[in-house]
């Protein structure tokens, strides 16, 4: 590792030469200075996230995920047979869930707010788009010349973005846009050839090739806006200085007034912290047994 690397200026902040010789035994050193930088921002918190995760189920199957979670010490190891696939252009932020009961979320909440400040930590925004199944469906309702059955039948064969993100983010980084849309006319053509299909010039043809097109070009709009359901950002700087905000007329607070991935681009990080109802129903039953009801 460097003179400088993140990696040693986390080890001296955390002063454990365990930690120091856990990153020794690891090759991929480029992977970890990425995924490591966020944690000198939050070195102080490392106890009470501990703490608020220690019986959250991580999967070890997902080697890129736990690398946080083994620094951490969490999980105990990571198997190493399986190799991480570091992909210098898709280098995020680590994606970290936090699984609360409901009706302790807002504590955790507050006790960040306290922690780092209520001007660096809010909640965010989060908008809709239409997506390619969606963005389908839409031009066909519009023109109204195609019935509810054939149009159904015809979206079935575009997956949804989850099933092919992978995919997607490949297409992306070759053409520079990602069409779900397309990536359908690609891998299921013979299913759809009977509407649309690509011809070698990659315009499209067919008796809804026009369609297809509009659909195409639709991906991607937004729909409405909405507050995201469990992301928290946090700040090193007051939140108004560095993205806009609105007001949450609902719970009388501004909230971050940009998307996940515009404000990681800033420098703020995002957590979810999910309220899981199982959660609240596993704690009292709890309670009941403690109590001997």
């Amino acid at each position: 590792m460097g003179k400088n690397s993140t990696l040693n200026k986390v080890i001296s902040l955390l002063g454990s030469n365990y930690i120091k010789s856990r990153l020794d035994t690891i090759l991929d050193n480029n992977f970890l200075e990425q995924e490591t930088k966020i944690i000198l921002k939050m070195q102080t918190g490392i106890e009470y996230y501990k703490y608020i995760i220690k019986n959250k189920k991580i999967d070890r199957n997902n080697t890129i995920n736990s690398y946080i979670m083994w620094i951490y010490d969490i999980v105990d190891r990571l198997d190493l047979s399986k190799p991480v696939n570091f992909i210098p252009s898709r280098i995020s932020m680590p994606d970290i869930d936090v699984d609360v009961p409901i009706n302790k979320r807002e504590n955790v909440i507050n006790y960040i707010k306290n922690k780092y400040g209520h001007s660096k930590v809010s909640q965010m925004i989060t908008f809709n788009t239409m997506k390619g199944r969606g963005a389908l469906k839409e031009v066909l309702r519009v023109y109204g010349n195609i019935s509810f059955e054939e149009m159904n039948r015809i979206t079935k064969f575009i997956p949804d973005e989850a099933k092919i993100a992978d995919e997607l983010q490949e297409m992306k980084e070759d053409t520079g846009e990602a069409s779900i849309i397309k990536w359908a006319l690609e891998n299921k053509s013979e299913q759809l050839k009977e509407w649309c299909y690509l011809n070698e010039d990659n315009s499209l043809s067919g008796p809804l090739a026009k369609r297809f097109e509009q659909a195409i070009r639709l991906e991607g709009t937004k729909t409405h806006q909405s507050k995201h359901a469990a992301g928290v950002v946090i700040s090193s700087t007051d939140l108004n200085l560095v993205c806009p905000t609105i007001y949450d007329n609902k719970n009388k607070q501004t909230i971050a007034g940009m998307e996940m991935q515009d404000l990681e681009s800033i420098g703020v990080i995002k957590f979810d912290i999910l309220g899981i109802a199982m959660l609240d129903k596993i704690m009292t039953i709890s309670d009941i047994l403690k109590n001997g009801e």
